[in-house]
């Protein structure tokens, strides 16, 4: 991975779009085309790592079954998406993942207009969920632990959970808590809409890179230390 890039010239990074705090591009008169959010500067850090040049990257956007697959083909270098670090997805995916960048855990999202101050008292709810990540488990679970029924409806791969919900296909939905508040940003009307307090799962999530290449994860897994390191010692573009 590492001589391709290198030949390339720049390093390829899947991450998603309109993840507000996390990865977005935004347009304007002045800049154009210009990608930011703290995935988003996980991925500029390898290229100023390799290249000396934090703009020597390329985005490629990526959704819940082409995170992986891109990266396993080939068509990414480094994945920095909100991905959870998981047993399946390191020892049967092959995936490498490298330091958590960002400890998060599910939650859920509601309208306000249904007076719910917890899941557990979402009894019979409508519960919206793509079953392709960790989200459909975890719900699973938390309702089987406190004996709530409830109803899943499962979200096709061409569609965004946040989607289904604001249209009223289902009561809540659930997913990492940070993106349940980069998603509530974007809503119309985010202030009638509650997360609530429940935190179900932990999500340890974080940059990554294909399993075994062991020239290209130790630059992105020591960017990232370096990163920590430089933080702890304060030190940024300023004073270094």
């Amino acid at each position: 991975t590492y001589n391709r890039v290198i030949e390339r010239g720049v390093v390829i990074c899947g991450t998603k779009d309109e993840f507000p705090g996390f990865s977005e591009e935004i347009w304007s008169m002045e800049d154009g085309s210009k990608w930011t959010g703290f995935d988003v500067d996980i991925c500029r850090a390898v290229a100023a790592a390799v290249f000396g040049d934090a703009d020597a990257v390329e985005y490629e956007i990526v959704n819940g079954i082409t995170r992986f697959t891109y990266l396993i083909d080939g068509t990414i270098d480094m994945l920095s998406a909100a991905t959870t670090y998981t047993f399946t997805r390191n020892v049967l995916k092959k995936l490498e993942f490298l330091p958590t960048t960002y400890y998060d855990g599910q939650g859920f999202i509601t309208k306000k207009t249904l007076g719910v101050s917890s899941a557990k008292q979402m009894h019979g709810a409508k519960i919206c969920f793509k079953g392709s990540g960790t989200s459909a488990k975890n719900i699973a679970d938390f309702m089987q632990l406190h004996e709530i029924k409830y109803t899943p409806v499962v979200v096709g791969e061409k569609e965004n959970t946040k989607d289904v919900y604001l249209r009223g296909d289902c009561d809540m939905y659930g997913t990492d808590r940070s993106g349940l508040a980069s998603n509530r940003l974007g809503f119309k009307n985010p202030e009638l809409h509650i997360i609530l307090p429940e935190i179900i799962s932990k999500e340890p999530l974080g940059p990554v890179v294909k399993y075994g290449d062991q020239r290209w994860s130790d630059i992105v897994r020591w960017t990232v230390y370096v990163l920590f390191l430089a933080e702890e010692m304060e030190i940024d573009s300023n004073n270094i």
